[in-house]
């Protein structure tokens, strides 16, 4: 036997009952849907960060501000608004974290676009051995599950074709943690700082604009519009 008849023969063959599909009980199926659900769900945590920033900046109330911020159904056109409040209310502190929090943001979110609005399909191959005594027999049949841009949409050719595993989900949703942990950190740090501000210009009793007394004792009646009476 030859070295090329030695190697078994990938793809399929004819009239074969073997197939590559993956139903829903089996653990790869299971392993892949539940890392591309919670990779998913970790931009609910951000864009309730944002919209917490949102509120701040707009200086009112949730409901108020939820009539705003929840009028773009897009993510995109809600980070742009976060985007230009804060630029013109953070202080340059805060502002330093935002800009770095912004520009992570900026890098995942096409993959999270591929992720939440792209097709799921399963590849695979199927390895035969062509001289197994009885006849060909499946030597190795390999499957995964991944999320792939749809091949309509590259028509367009605006879009390059894209190929997301589970080992991408999993680096995917560590992103985001992370930046779910820095946006909530930004929001409560500028919540202190809104809450300070307010409060530091607030008159009190000590303070020049606190209302001026009478220095007339209670016994003396105040000038009349025609001055003191003599």
């Amino acid at each position: 036997m030859s070295d090329s008849q030695e190697k078994p023969i990938i793809g399929p063959i004819p009239g074969s009952q073997a197939t590559l599909a993956f139903g829903r009980e089996t653990r790869e199926w299971q392993e892949f849907y539940s890392a591309l659900g919670y990779c998913i769900n970790q931009w609910s945590h951000i864009d309730r960060s944002l919209f917490d920033c949102c509120a701040l900046c707009l200086a009112t109330t949730e409901t108020k501000a939820a009539i705003v911020y929840y009028s773009f159904a897009s993510f995109e056109f809600r980070k742009k608004l976060v985007s230009e409040l804060l630029e013109v209310s953070l202080p340059l502190d805060l502002k330093k974290q935002w800009d770095s929090a912004l520009a992570e943001m900026s890098r995942l979110v096409p993959l999270r676009n591929v992720i939440a609005h792209q097709p799921i399909r399963q590849q695979g191959e199927i390895v035969w051995d062509m001289w197994a005594e009885g006849g060909p027999k499946v030597h190795r049949a390999g499957v995964r599950l991944e999320v792939n841009v749809e091949e309509k949409e590259l028509l367009r050719g605006k879009r390059k074709p894209q190929t997301i595993l589970i080992e991408d989900l999993r680096q995917h949703t560590k992103d985001v943690a992370e930046l779910s942990k820095a946006m909530d950190a930004i929001a409560k740090s500028f919540r202190r700082f809104v809450e300070g501000t307010a409060q530091s210009v607030q008159p009190d009793s000590t303070s020049s604009l606190a209302p001026k007394t009478s220095h007339h004792s209670e016994d003396q009646a105040p000038p009349g519009p025609e001055g003191p009476h003599t």
